[in-house]
């Protein structure tokens, strides 16, 4: 077995840097970021959010709030506190929810984090 093919199975500790130091700045992020806190001004938390919130703690890229009676109120308070503290997030669903054009607009204005 040749050096190359070698270091291909077996890859050095030093191999792996970039990585480590990506799983730094994204540490960092992480604890940088402010947990989703539902706004008090639209009333009580619904049951859904405790999805956004595990989203936050579990670092997931996929949000799925799909059937949840989400309405535009929901999608606004989600635009607003829910994404800027999940990041991370690549997928949302919304799929059968009534978030209606004004619950929309507010998700396109912010949308998903970078």
């Amino acid at each position: 077995m040749s050096a190359d093919s070698e270091r291909r199975r077996y890859p050095r500790t030093s191999d792996f840097g970039p990585i480590s130091s990506d799983l730094q700045t994204r540490k960092h992020t992480m604890s940088a970021r402010e947990p989703p806190n539902w706004p008090e001004e639209y009333g009580e938390e619904p049951k859904w959010w405790r999805r956004v919130q595990s989203a936050y703690e579990d670092n997931e890229p996929a949000l799925d709030l799909m059937s949840n009676s989400i309405g535009a109120e929901g999608a606004k308070a989600l635009a607003e506190r829910g994404l800027p503290s999940v990041p991370q997030l690549t997928e949302l669903d919304l799929t059968l929810n009534s978030i209606g054009a004004e619950g929309a607009k507010a998700l396109a204005e912010r949308g998903l984090p970078s």
